[in-house]
């Protein structure tokens, strides 16, 4: 079965204000396919700042007070890449990917376009906190994780390399 797997590393997401540098046109990925990652990822983030993305544990996620659009980073996409060509559905260790945050998504849909891959990727990512919820403290913590680790890396209100 072909399985289309998407690796996002959190830090592949930067903060809108930092410049991306050319990312390499043969590795799989298009400028379509990135613009769609941003978007999502912004557009819930947004939702999120708004106080207008529902948690199953009651109302609506705690409003974000930093809450920044995101940019695309090529430096991560690079080794989100290698990663992903290996077709490992698992998380990679952290230092293999410079400690960035890393969700991980996959389909066994064989004519699935990567623009649906990519909205049906954060969509399920978000999905988390409307079927476990996240803590109405909006603090990130080990019950957080468990709950909605996916959402989390998504929402988090920095996202920056160190």
């Amino acid at each position: 079965m072909l399985i289309l797997l998407v690796t996002v590393c959190l830090a592949l997401l930067t903060p809108s204000w930092v410049t991306a540098t050319y990312c390499l046109p043969d590795n799989g990925m298009t400028d379509e396919f990135r613009a769609v990652f941003v978007y999502q990822h912004n557009h819930y983030r947004s939702l999120a700042a708004r106080v207008q993305l529902k948690n199953k544990l009651g109302g609506y996620v705690p409003k974000a007070a930093r809450m920044k659009k995101v940019g695309y980073d090529c430096e991560v996409e690079k080794n989100m890449m290698e990663y992903a060509k290996k077709c490992i559905v698992k998380h990679n260790p952290e230092a293999d990917r410079n400690y960035w945050g890393q969700n991980l998504w996959a389909t066994g849909a064989r004519n699935m376009s990567k623009t649906h891959a990519a909205e049906s990727a954060v969509a399920g990512w978000i999905s988390e906190v409307w079927t476990h919820g996240y803590p109405m403290n909006n603090i990130f913590s080990e019950e957080a994780w468990r709950m909605a680790g996916h959402y989390s890396e998504v929402a988090m209100e920095l996202i920056a390399a160190q």
